[in-house]
C-alpha cells in the first residue's frame, strides 16, 4: 500500500477512534449503553433539527416561486454552507494542524512534509462534506421535487456539493497557518526531536515549512 494511502486510513482511524470503538464496544463488550444513549440521543436531536431547517427552507422555497425565482432556495444554503465552512473551518485547520499530538511521530516517517499536510486537509475536508450534507441536502430535495427536475440536475447538485468546501476550506487554511511573500501561505511544522528516526534528514532539524498553493494564499487573493 502507498505511504500516503496508509496515513490517510491511520490519520481518520486516529481523529475518529475508530480502532479504539471497535475494541471497547465489539471486543471487550463495555459500557455498550453509550453508543445506543448516543445514537438515539442525536438521532432525535437531529430529526429535530433536520425538520425545522427542511420547514424554513421549504418556506423561502416558496416565497422564491411566488417571485418567479425558485432557485433562490439553492442560493441562500450555497452561501449559508460556504460562510460556515469557512468559519467553522478555521477552528478545525487550527486544531488538526497545530493542536494535534501526531506530528512528532509522523515527522521522522519517511513521508514528505507535502503529504503530512494533505492528509491533514483532507481529514477537516471530510468533516466539512458531513457537515455540508445536512445544509444542502433539504433545499436541493425540496427544489428538485417541485420543480420536478431531472438527471442533470442532481449531477450538477453533486458536483456543487463536492466543489463547495474547496475553495472556503483552502481560505481558512490559508488563514490559519499564515501566508509567505513569495505567493502561497507557509504551514510550518514543529521541531522534529534530536536523533528521532532513521532519516539523515530528520536530525538536526528545527523546523519544516510546507508551501501552500498560490491559490490559497487569503492575502493575495484579496489585493
Amino acid at each position: 500500500m502507498h505511504p500516503f494511502i496508509s496515513l490517510v486510513k491511520t490519520s481518520f482511524n486516529v481523529y475518529y477512534g475508530i480502532s479504539a470503538f471497535k475494541y471497547k464496544y465489539f471486543q471487550q463488550k463495555k459500557e455498550l449503553w453509550r453508543p445506543v444513549v448516543g445514537i438515539l440521543g442525536g438521532g432525535a436531536g437531529l430529526l429535530v433539527l433536520t425538520g425545522t431547517y427542511s420547514s424554513l427552507a421549504g418556506a423561502f422555497y416558496a416565497g422564491g416561486k411566488m417571485l418567479g425565482q425558485p432557485w433562490l432556495v439553492l442560493e441562500l444554503a450555497i452561501l449559508l454552507g460556504e460562510l460556515l465552512v469557512f468559519f467553522f473551518g478555521l477552528g478545525w485547520t487550527i486544531s488538526v494542524l497545530y493542536f494535534s499530538n501526531d506530528l512528532p511521530i509522523l515527522l521522522p516517517l519517511p513521508l514528505k512534509p507535502q503529504q503530512i499536510l494533505l492528509s491533514k486537509f483532507l481529514l477537516v475536508l471530510t468533516n466539512q462534506y458531513v457537515f455540508l450534507l445536512f445544509v444542502f441536502l433539504p433545499p436541493f430535495l425540496i427544489y428538485a421535487i417541485g420543480e420536478r427536475a431531472g438527471f442533470l440536475y442532481y449531477l450538477t447538485a453533486l458536483a456543487v456539493f463536492l466543489c463547495a468546501p474547496v475553495i472556503p476550506q483552502g481560505l481558512a487554511t490559508s488563514g490559519g497557518s499564515g501566508s509567505h511573500p513569495g505567493g502561497g501561505g507557509v504551514f510550518v511544522l514543529p521541531p522534529c526531536p534530536q536523533g528521532s528516526g532513521t532519516l539523515p534528514e530528520n536530525r538536526g532539524v528545527e523546523r519544516r515549512k510546507v508551501r501552500l498553493p498560490v491559490f490559497l494564499n487569503f492575502k493575495k487573493l484579496s489585493t
